[in-house]
């Protein structure tokens, strides 16, 4: 009877082994399936981060043509302007130099003229800046009519 019962246990356990195998397979199976979907799940979001900075790096990078072409165009008119401005420098420089070889005339009479504003009159304008007595006379009237305008 116990060879009986034991041939009895050992078919139970074959047919029971029969029927846990793929059911146990099939578990195995579904969870692997839900860890790779639960994987593709992390991955599908770690590309779509990823994505997300793509375009951000996309609109920084040509917001920073858009300034580089601002600031070559502005170092274009910059330039332009700078030879203008030494074309306008060279022109005064000129004008300088002839100025200069007529200045020792216009100093004469600049001073004449602050000496009549500090109330010289007509004897010393002519011992101390040389000048003829017409040129004086005009001095003096001259700045006695702007001082009459500006009263």
């Amino acid at each position: 009877m116990n060879g009986m019962i034991s041939a009895s246990y050992n078919l139970m356990t074959d047919q029971l082994f029969i029927y846990l195998l793929p059911a146990l397979a099939l578990v195995v199976a579904l969870v692997a399936l839900f860890l790779g979907l639960i994987h593709s799940r992390n991955q599908q979001h770690k590309l779509q981060a990823m994505e997300r900075v793509l375009k951000e790096h996309s609109r920084n990078r040509d917001l920073l043509r858009k300034q580089v072409n601002e600031i070559q165009s502005g170092t274009l008119g910059l330039g332009k302007r700078l030879v203008a401005l030494q074309s306008s420098l060279e022109g005064l420089q000129e004008q300088q130099q002839e100025l200069s070889m007529r200045e020792p005339e216009n100093r004469l009479y600049s001073r004449a003229m602050r000496m009549v504003e500090l109330g010289a009159d007509l004897d010393e304008l002519m011992r101390e800046c040389e000048l003829p007595r017409a040129e004086a006379e005009l001095l003096l009237s001259l700045h006695q009519q702007q001082r009459q305008r500006t009263e």
